[in-house]
């Protein structure tokens, strides 16, 4: 019923941005990211000083398998508002998942600056280390992998898994 509406406000008004923010708001939900893209970036061209446009359509090339374009969207959405968290972590599991652990921790340490209470900030640190500690413990560097399950408990103090490997494989 929600598209609907906004579908009719666009038949009025072709370039009200707000209406198509919320067109690209529902596909993007409906985890439909083409359409998403094209309405979010309907509602960019109307409306390019809005960060939450630029971060959901960051989100909707992110889904799209667009990481270039995504990450101009996050940086775009940043370059508005510098504190805008959710667009740091998206920036950051991009460099995450392409192999460069130490920028992606930059980025979510960043978000640690503004908020140091980010809850998501701290989950993506601690992950990031438990994940490296268990590839370091994979490849025989148990002491690397001590070294990463204590960064872990650190950043997450009830972490199981790295309580768990730090009891266990710790002394």
């Amino acid at each position: 019923e929600a598209m609907e509406q906004f579908q009719k406000a666009l038949e009025v008004d072709p370039y009200d941005a707000d209406s198509h923010y919320f067109v690209g708001a529902i596909y993007t939900m409906q985890h439909n990211p083409r359409k998403a893209i094209g309405a979010l970036k309907s509602s960019r061209d109307a409306d390019s000083d809005e960060p939450d446009t630029h971060f959901r359509l960051g989100l909707a090339f992110h889904s799209a398998g667009m990481l270039k374009n995504a990450l101009l969207e996050y940086q775009r959405t940043l370059e508005l508002n510098p504190k805008h968290t959710k667009a740091i972590s998206q920036i950051g599991w991009i460099y995450y998942n392409q192999g460069d652990m130490a920028e992606a921790l930059k980025q979510w340490h960043d978000m640690l600056r503004i908020n140091p209470k980010d809850s998501e900030a701290v989950f993506n640190i601690a992950k990031a280390h438990n994940d490296k500690a268990w590839e370091l413990f994979q490849q025989g560097d148990q002491a690397g992998a001590v070294r990463e399950w204590r960064e872990t408990v650190k950043m997450h103090p009830k972490n199981k898994a790295a309580k768990y490997y730090l009891k266990k494989y710790g002394n």
